[in-house]
């Protein structure tokens, strides 16, 4: 059996699960919780930096969504066999294109460790 508590604290990390929080800044939050005002400055900055988290990965989404169309666009006037209109269709999201690239070169350095400094 689980106590009302033990029930809060549940529900309190599925949310923070949702939000895709890190498992460190959850163990964090959860025992700020009892700090009152002491600890409130600092739940504050963790969810600010998870706040600002979701809006790079939401910035980031929209510039996969974007790439999408581009490639969709493109593949479509393939499929007409308009060589003319897919390259247009290429030079108009070439900048797309190229900022989905240095994404994904981005993310393939911090896998590998390196800092890109």
């Amino acid at each position: 059996m689980y106590s009302d508590d033990d029930l809060d604290v549940l529900m309190n990390i599925a949310c923070l699960n949702a939000t895709g929080m890190p498992l460190s800044h959850m163990r964090e939050y959860l025992s700020n919780r009892s700090s009152g005002p002491q600890g409130a400055g600092r739940q504050v900055e963790l969810m600010a930096a998870q706040g600002r988290s979701l809006d790079r990965q939401m910035e980031e989404l929209r510039l996969r969504r974007r790439y999408v169309d581009v490639k969709t666009r493109y593949w479509q006037a393939v499929g007409r066999d308009d060589t003319q209109a897919a390259q247009a269709v290429l030079d108009q999201g070439a900048g797309v294109i190229e900022a989905l690239r240095s994404l994904a070169r981005s993310r393939n350095r911090l896998k590998s460790g390196e800092s890109g400094d």
